[in-house]
């Protein structure tokens, strides 16, 4: 980390990990390559998938300053906040759907 960075880049700078090592993504690479409910194929193509994954994010996290300067700030700001409420949708159905079975509700 650069001495002159402001409190906003140390903030944001460690965010990138969890997303890709997260413990979210630790327990499903765990549970879909388990050698008792998966076979050899499926653990292979889960860790194909895995690699392209990571390559898909190296070249993101590669390419972030070019484009930081093509969208700019409120393009970045923008985007961060549609994806927030992407995975905001996401959060709230996987929690409805979690109470419907907790109580025996009708789907």
């Amino acid at each position: 980390m650069p001495t002159d960075a402001s409190l906003l880049d140390r903030a944001i700078h460690p965010l990138a990990i969890p997303g890709i090592a997260g413990a979210g993504a630790i327990l499903t690479v765990v549970l879909l390559t388990d050698k008792h409910s998966r076979t050899f194929a499926e653990q292979v193509s889960t860790t194909g998938i895995l690699v392209l994954c990571l390559a898909l994010l190296f070249v993101l996290f590669a390419l972030a300053g070019f484009l930081f300067r093509i969208l700019g700030r409120s393009g970045i700001e923008i985007i961060s906040r549609v994806f927030g409420l992407i995975l905001c949708s996401i959060a709230v159905n996987g929690l409805i759907i979690a109470i419907k079975i907790s109580f025996h509700l009708a789907a």
